[in-house]
């Protein structure tokens, strides 16, 4: 038989829930009524006037006995006065045998026996009579212990280090929509699914419910941070798998991928769709996917509109909104001072019709430390205000309550990656912290870090543990969009952050943030520093695995070709003949690189790619850089180290560029794709049956493309590959859809009432 204690459901979700127990239970159909007018009706199944049975809901899983018994004995002579056939109590408390007999005595003779008042142990016995139920009610078994324990366990969500209980009110403020039949039938079909969508539309809560569900349909779950590359060593391990890669494609505008990373996403997607043991989510802002569309060749081919899930604030009716209002303030623990004055004035109905209406504002403005400073009378304006302008809810702390401190802490995370370790993190801020403050004559002591992460954890940024580590993010997305946003709006505080840049990647990100900017007086000052900083790690940390299954953050090793790659990326952005001194520089890293090292043959393709494509400034295809990586791409082609996707590589750039590579290198190739081939059919037996298949197809592809038969047949691979079909979609989460329509005011004032308790 279910637990469950219901004190994640709010008044409106026990109600429900109940009404859909009573009906299966007792083969009615009951109408619910208005909370606030009901007198003492909260669900009513009337044959005829006088075969009335009334239904009466007290959520009370927070409080007492002694305040339920208060609350009971006001609706004693309303029931009288109704005169019903059968009145049933249902209740969220637990119920004595005692307490079931006081409530059948006050309400003698409508309720007639104890079975007429339910109480928490009752709810769970008809649960456990009618499980259909229960799967419709994604908020119980969201939140039991059992999914709570893999949610804190997987390296899916950001604040996984986060208490039990803050995940369960997270999830229990969730309010299925449409959206979620959509994504959850694509996915099943396509084994991957892209949801796109305007900014705080609801993506990422999509997507996280989406992961929940798999994780408790027993998937291993993994969060992709920052390049596929991340997903694809953790891929192929025989267990049915979800991958998650939150905005892969920028946050506030399009990245550039590195290395190709647009050709690899798709190779991975292929295999994922091969694969009846994988899944792929992927979340994107509908005009940085168009962006991408446009100026990313691997995207440009790829048709991806049919795995496409496009949420939009018509998913989201006036019910589905104003659910989402009311859950928000249930579960937020703001003073009830200040959800009474938003009652008085009946500002949620301004609220649910709003035409920005954002879940995230919703989010923002029902967040107990957002509101703190604002007094309960001004919350209504304040919510308000917000809606009408969005911008707001961050300015105004931004600029008037921070200390200095705290405001350069913010302008430094937002130069780097999403979730960053906090010990890379103090080292940039103390780079840029204190040359600033001695600039501007600002207070500053060896404790500015330490009490700016104080002033800021849990309102701008959330810290935690991680696999060995303590790492930082931004609290919420909105948070970076109006940090990055100010960037743009205050060059002078983007040259300060580049120029003490004590990351490489600092300066490409923010490059990102800036590229779109028409002042581009920034750009010198990112190529010099970047030459200063050139071969310094990296700040990115990727999740890894040694031999025993530890996962451990690492630090991303980056080569000198990535880096020239992304100093070309400003570079590009600049007048060329202001760029020949800091090219120089840049080359010769590279050259030195290519005459010491074994660099890796995809990359170097990439490299060849965007010199012929001009897209390298004031490098040509007869410069020593060309000619030397060219050289350095075809050589020792029996090298053990080229590995299946290098080689790949290397006939694809032979395939575009028939002019660039001579028949001696096209013999070499074929010469050495039976020995890449008869590598990897040695140890292909000790893949799973879905790498099996990816393995052969892409060593299929690349014979094809040179003209060369496989000595293994496709049939030899298939007779040794169990294929399952793919399994029924046993999710619970249910498709989604909820009652549309309009809601009227005494709809909303209805169902807003009941939060004056």
């Amino acid at each position: 038989m279910p637990n469950y204690s219901f004190e994640t459901l709010s008044p409106y979700d026990l109600e429900v829930l109940t009404r859909d127990l009573v009906q299966a239970e007792l083969g009615i159909r009951l109408e619910n009524f208005a909370h606030g007018r009901d007198r003492g009706i909260d669900l009513r199944y009337a044959k005829d006037r006088l075969n009335t049975i009334i239904v009466q809901c007290k959520h009370y899983a927070r409080s007492s006995w002694a305040e339920l018994r208060r609350a009971l004995q006001t609706d004693v002579p309303k029931i009288q006065a109704l005169a019903p056939r059968r009145y049933i109590v249902v209740t969220s408390l637990p119920m004595t045998p005692d307490r079931k007999d006081w409530v059948c005595k006050a309400f003698a003779p409508y309720c007639q026996s104890a079975v007429d008042v339910l109480g928490v142990e009752d709810l769970n016995n008809l649960l456990g009579r009618h499980p259909e139920i229960e799967r419709q009610h994604y908020k119980l078994w969201l939140t039991s212990v059992p999914i709570l324990e893999r949610i804190l366990h997987s390296d899916v969500f950001a604040d996984q280090s986060s208490e039990v209980e803050h995940i369960r009110r997270r999830i229990s403020r969730f309010v299925s929509n449409a959206s979620v039949g959509r994504a959850r039938e694509i996915l099943s079909k396509h084994h991957f699914c892209v949801i796109t969508g305007v900014p705080g539309i609801g993506k990422t809560t999509l997507a996280e419910m989406l992961v929940i569900d798999h994780l408790d349909r027993g998937f291993e779950c993994f969060r992709v941070w920052d390049d596929i590359g991340d997903a694809r060593k953790v891929f192929g391990t025989g267990r049915n798998q979800l991958f998650y890669y939150d905005d892969f494609l920028g946050r506030t505008g399009l990245r550039q991928p590195d290395k190709n990373e647009d050709e690899r996403l798709l190779r991975f997607i292929r295999d994922v769709v091969q694969s009846n043991h994988h899944r792929l989510l992927l979340t994107s802002r509908d005009y940085i996917l168009n962006q991408a569309r446009s100026l990313l060749e691997g995207l440009t081919r790829a048709d991806l509109d049919p795995a496409r899930c496009v949420v939009s604030l018509a998913d989201y009716t006036p019910q589905i909104r104003a659910e989402i209002l009311y859950n928000h303030l249930y579960h937020s623990g703001i003073p009830q001072e200040h959800i009474s004055a938003l009652l008085n004035i009946r500002a949620y109905r301004t609220i649910v019709r709003h035409r920005n209406y954002s879940p995230r504002i919703v989010e923002a403005m029902t967040d107990i430390l957002n509101v703190r400073d604002i007094h309960a009378e001004a919350y209504p304006t304040a919510f308000l205000a917000n809606l009408d302008n969005p911008r707001k809810l961050w300015e105004v702390a931004y600029g008037s309550h921070l200390t200095n401190a705290a405001q350069n802490a913010l302008l430094v995370v937002a130069s780097l990656a999403d979730q960053i370790r906090i010990k890379d993190a103090e080292q940039a801020f103390e780079a840029f912290h204190r040359p600033r403050a001695d600039l501007y004559h600002q207070p500053s002591t060896p404790y500015d870090w330490k009490r700016a992460l104080k002033e800021l954890e849990g309102t701008f940024i959330a810290i935690g543990p991680s696999h060995g580590d303590i790492t930082i993010r931004f609290h919420n997305p909105s948070v970076r969009d109006f940090i990055e946003n100010h960037l743009k709006e205050n060059l002078t505080d983007a040259v300060e952050l580049i120029v003490s840049a004590v990351f490489p990647d600092q300066i490409t990100r923010i490059q990102r943030i800036l590229g779109d900017t028409t002042d581009r007086s920034w750009i010198p000052h990112s190529l010099r520093r970047f030459l200063e900083i050139f071969d310094r790690p990296s700040s990115i940390a990727v999740l890894g695995r040694f031999g025993t299954g530890q996962t451990v953050w690492r630090t991303r090793v980056e080569s000198p070709i990535a880096r020239f790659m992304a100093f070309s990326q400003i570079a590009a952005l600049a007048a060329p003949q202001n760029m020949a001194e800091f090219f120089s520089a840049a080359i010769r890293y590279v050259l030195d690189y290519l005459q010491t090292a074994v660099p890796n043959r995809a990359e170097l393709t990439t490299l060849l790619e965007a010199i012929l494509e001009g897209s390298i400034p004031l490098v040509s295809r007869t410069d020593d850089l060309y000619l030397t990586a060219h050289a350095k791409a075809y050589e020792a082609l029996d090298s053990h180290r080229i590995d299946l996707d290098e080689f790949d590589a290397l006939v694809d750039f032979a395939d575009k560029h028939l002019d660039e590579v001579n028949d001696e290198i096209r013999e070499r190739l074929t010469k050495e794709f039976g020995r890449i081939a008869d590598q990897e059919f040695d140890v292909i037996d000790q893949y799973d049956s879905d790498v099996r298949l990816a393995v052969y197809d892409q060593l299929e592809d690349i014979a094809e493309r040179l003209g060369v038969a496989l000595p293994i047949s496709r049939d030899v691979i298939m007779e040794t590959i169990e294929y399952l079909p793919d399994e029924e979609d046993h999710s619970r989460l249910g498709t989604g859809e909820r009652s549309g329509g309009g809601m009227s005011d005494g709809d909303l004032d209805s169902m807003f009432e009941s939060l004056r308790r």
